[in-house]
């Protein structure tokens, strides 16, 4: 990959389908429907990119490519999984949600929950938004004073990282005694039924590390330390995996959780400082197209890799992004 622009004071990126989105220091639009703006509040939910400035929720409208959709008095949004057209607003005294379709509000449902997930008509909550918990309710929108279903993980557990939705299948990882113990889930999001688990021990003799889903098939897919793994969410199966010593022992160590999914490829990123690198996986081939060996100053690591528009953009803990095309001779 060559590289093309740096461009500095750049905090991190999002992206929804044709568009790309860099929090920066100011306001500038490059091709290929790039725009930095000017935030720290740039937030993707989904399907929705807003800025949250001052109580106000300003949502993107692709139709006039401005952030001009406005709700005032509002702390975040929930986009509801199955309706791309529906969502819930919350309101700054976390005592109630707005449901608004088509941007028009709805209806008020009167509820201090912490909504994780919601889903045609149902919502999941997890009863803290920012701690790790040990449980997860489900309710009807509308009626949060009978639960669908309760689930409770084993003592010592608590959830870490995001939980996920695949079809009808809660996806999510759960830890005790400081990793020391690690369990894998999928629930049925209907019935609150546990579909399969996962128990592991360390040392680890197996371990569940795709965490990162593909929309196109619905298998999520992993690279760290010496495995690449891919893995089917929602039958709790391990379809492929593979052994990366080589790799590993040349000094490719990527980071799992900077793992990236676009464009047919799994993006890796390893290092930090002079041993920074970069690369990518056919996820249909399982191989290795390309692995680049790039410098970074000091010892600053690389985020998580965007694919956009036949450029590869990735930034550094050093607020710097880097943009790279390929090469006349490369297939990326």
């Amino acid at each position: 990959m060559k590289l093309i622009k740096k461009i500095r004071e750049v905090y991190y990126f999002v992206k929804l389908d044709e568009f790309l989105f860099v929090s920066s220091d100011k306001n500038f639009n490059l091709e290929d429907n790039v725009m930095f703006i000017a935030s720290k509040r740039l937030i993707k939910e989904i399907y929705y990119v807003y800025l949250y400035i001052d109580e106000v929720i300003k949502i993107f409208n692709k139709k006039t490519r401005k952030f001009d959709i406005l709700y005032d008095g509002f702390m975040g949004i929930r986009a509801n999984i199955k309706d791309k057209n529906k969502f819930l607003l919350s309101n700054k005294e976390r005592s109630a949600y707005y449901l608004v379709k088509d941007f028009e509000i709805k209806g008020k449902y009167d509820t201090d929950k912490n909504i994780a997930i919601f889903y045609d008509d149902l919502c999941v909550v997890n009863p803290h938004f920012l701690k790790p918990q040990n449980q997860l309710s489900c309710y009807k929108l509308g009626d949060f004073d009978n639960k669908i279903w309760h689930f409770s993980l084993p003592e010592g557990f608590k959830i870490y990282g995001k939980i996920q939705l695949v079809e009808n299948v809660l996806f999510f990882t759960a830890f005790k005694d400081v990793n020391k113990y690690e369990n894998n889930y999928g629930i049925d999001i209907r019935t609150g039924n546990v579909l399969w688990v996962y128990n592991f021990k360390t040392p680890y003799d197996g371990e569940i590390i795709a965490y990162h889903i593909n929309p196109e098939n619905n298998l999520s897919y992993g690279y760290g330390g010496r495995l690449y793994q891919v893995f089917d969410p929602v039958n709790g199966k391990i379809v492929f995996e593979k052994d990366m010593s080589d790799y590993y022992e040349q000094g490719v160590e990527p980071d799992l959780h900077r793992n990236s999914i676009s464009d047919g490829r799994l993006w890796f990123v390893s290092g930090y400082g002079e041993n920074a690198k970069f690369g990518a996986i056919n996820i249909n081939t399982h191989e290795v197209e390309f692995i680049q060996d790039y410098p970074l100053e000091l010892d600053y690591r690389f985020h998580k890799i965007i694919f956009h528009q036949n450029k590869l953009y990735v930034s550094d803990s050093g607020n710097t992004l880097h943009i790279f095309e390929k090469t006349s001779d490369e297939q990326v």
